[in-house]
């Protein structure tokens, strides 16, 4: 297939059968059942990308989230290679669900399309005995429900690479997501960002925050520089 958006809808014609197949079953929208039992238990001891999966500071594949926050162009491939990738994926603790970009002024019903896609792709590593994470990514309040298929109690995630740092306590979209998933935990990749961690505290949602792999980067330069001088 074509490595672009045009490419959504055949992706998620091919995973809906792949997944009828298994025996997997779909609520009203048209999205996966995910199973309670799919899904990652314990906390991962680090957070990496697809593309960065071979980088020296990663120690424990087996305690190391697998996640897809990069450019939509890195991530196309894998719905190509899902098969492929499957021996990767294995490898790790868990995988979060893909982050095709999605944002607030697309067509509402061509944002569930995209989000459909993603979380078809997570669901074929569920039934197929890959742990997995649920990603909070959504574009406008229309496209909450489709989050509404993660069983409550479960590990999120998401990522705040290359997004703007929430500007104001009044801006409640994220906490809205909170309270309707009531995730087990959230696991973040990429810059902290002070309103989101208090929407966090202040719906009593436990998370752990993991730097990109630029800010890393940066980290262990600054560390050579300080053993040099």
């Amino acid at each position: 297939m074509k490595h672009d958006a045009c490419s959504i809808p055949e992706y998620v014609d091919l995973f809906t059968k792949r997944l009828a197949s298994l025996g997997c079953t779909f609520n009203d929208n048209g999205f996966p059942a995910l199973e309670s039992n799919w899904f990652m238990h314990g906390e991962p001891h680090d957070m990496v990308t697809f593309t960065m999966r071979n980088a020296p500071y990663i120690k424990d594949r087996g305690r190391t989230l697998l996640c897809f926050y990069s450019s939509d162009r890195r991530i196309y491939p894998r719905f190509d290679k899902i098969d492929q990738n499957l021996p990767i994926y294995r490898e790790f603790m868990g995988v979060v669900a893909p982050d095709l970009t999605v944002t607030p002024d697309m067509d509402v019903e061509w944002q569930k399309e995209i989000i459909l896609a993603d979380q078809l792709f997570i669901a074929l590593l569920g039934a197929q005995g890959v742990k997995i994470v649920q990603n909070l990514r959504i574009g406008s309040e229309e496209s909450l429900q489709c989050l509404s298929n993660t069983p409550q109690g479960t590990p999120c995630a998401t990522g705040t690479l290359g997004c703007a740092r929430t500007k104001s306590p009044a801006d409640t979209r994220f906490t809205e997501k909170l309270l309707s998933v009531r995730p087990s935990i959230v696991y973040l990749y990429g810059k902290e960002d002070d309103v989101m961690r208090s929407q966090l505290e202040l719906t009593g949602t436990p998370c752990k925050w993991f730097h990109d792999a630029h800010q890393r980067m940066k980290e262990r330069h600054s560390e050579k520089q300080i053993l040099i001088v």
